[in-house]
């Protein structure tokens, strides 16, 4: 397994325990945790559908891909189909702060 996708997930696992209020407690292969993801989802739209979307206007998944999925639910369910949006714009989220972290300030510039 490469230690940079063990990071990554590890790094999502936490964003979205504290997002969208996953519990897990390990460290999941990617199929397993958007499996979770899915069954989150999934509880949401049983539950709480306002609370969901709440969730996705926080998480900033566009509205035209929710709208998207919500109209094929013919061909994907609805479940699977917003866990997947919500699986890459964490993902999105992690691969664009690891593109502009800054690192330590150099020695005459702290704060």
């Amino acid at each position: 397994m490469d230690n940079n996708n063990e990071t990554i997930r590890k790094e999502l696992i936490k964003l979205l325990q504290k997002d969208i209020t996953l519990v897990c407690e390990e460290l999941l292969s990617e199929d397993e945790l958007i499996f979770m993801i899915c069954a989150r989802v999934k509880q949401l739209l049983e539950e709480d559908r306002d609370l969901l979307m709440s969730y996705l206007y926080r998480l900033d998944v566009p509205a035209s891909r929710i709208n998207a999925a919500m109209r094929m639910t013919n061909q994907v369910p609805l479940d699977q189909s917003l866990g997947l949006l919500i699986y890459y714009r964490q993902l999105e989220r992690i691969r664009t702060k690891r593109k502009y972290e800054v690192g330590p300030p150099l020695e005459g510039f702290e704060f």
